[in-house]
């Protein structure tokens, strides 16, 4: 289950292509599950906010800006997908049946982008035998 929302950052200034000229304005504090902006005080130049991806996001954060005085936008930290767990009645019921218990070839968390080789219990053969990570998800 993921859970989106959208943070309203104002900039004062802003013109696109000129980001870093504005100053930053929090309008509501919001500790974003992507990115830390814990680098950025409010209020305080938008150049002088340093956006990174936290832990279990990868990528190359990035602030846009539309018009003067518009919301920027971040954008570029992408979610790691977690390895599937092995099914266990009682432990791990939504588990996959004859998973391995490491169910992907690459360990446990692999970045956005990159792929999950499948594993199963002896005697099992993986379908489909790979699945992309995109965005905290993988897709067949």
């Amino acid at each position: 289950l993921g859970v989106s929302f959208a943070a309203r950052w104002v900039v004062a200034g802003c013109t696109a292509g000129q980001e870093g000229q504005g100053t930053l304005v929090m309008s509501v504090e919001v500790r974003s599950l992507a990115y830390n902006t814990s680098a950025c005080s409010s209020p305080g130049l938008a150049e002088q906010c340093n956006v990174s991806c936290r832990a279990n996001f990868s990528g190359d954060p990035s602030v846009a800006c539309g018009r003067d005085g518009e919301d920027f936008v971040l954008d570029g930290c992408r979610g790691h997908c977690a390895a599937p767990v092995a099914f266990e009645a009682f432990h791990q019921p939504e588990g996959i049946r004859d998973a391995a218990d490491q169910a992907c070839a690459e360990g446990a968390s692999m970045a956005d982008g990159s792929n999950c080789t499948a594993r199963c219990a002896p005697g099992f053969s993986p379908h489909p035998p790979t699945m992309a990570c995109a965005d905290g998800a993988f897709e067949p």
